[in-house]
């Protein structure tokens, strides 16, 4: 009887505990959302006005090229959050870095400070780049 009895509790904290991983999964899932789109998908959104694109590049990358009409926030300057904060949240945000990494991380933040949509450039410019 005891036996049973333990094999019962233990049965149901490894279901409690299922449930709980599986809701925390999905809440880091929620709020790191962001659409990951190539580079056709992006020429779309911007032919059409629905975003404007970011590109979070340094100064020197940016040198070499950019998307046309792009704002430009440094990611690794200082007070990078700060001026991402300060964009209009209720627009859309095409964002990108060189290859992926940086414009991902952007797109979190964005999220987290309650930016109404952001999109992340698959490949960054460097795929940009070579499609132009």
């Amino acid at each position: 009887m005891n036996r049973l009895l333990l094999v019962l509790l233990i049965s149901q904290l490894g279901i409690l505990v299922s449930c709980q991983n599986q809701g925390a999964q999905s809440n880091s899932q929620v709020e790191t959302n962001s659409t990951l789109v190539n580079v056709a998908q992006a020429k779309s959104l911007l032919a059409k006005g629905d975003v404007i694109a970011l590109d979070v590049r340094t100064p020197e990358e940016i040198s070499e090229g950019k998307i046309q009409g792009a704002l430009e926030i440094d990611y690794k300057a200082a007070g990078f959050k700060e001026k991402i904060n300060k964009l209009d949240k209720s627009k859309a945000y095409l964002i990108y870095c060189r290859s992926g990494g940086r414009s991902a991380r952007s797109a979190k933040l964005m999220k987290k400070l309650n930016f109404k949509q952001t999109y992340d450039l698959d490949g960054g410019y460097t795929a940009w780049s070579s499609e132009n």
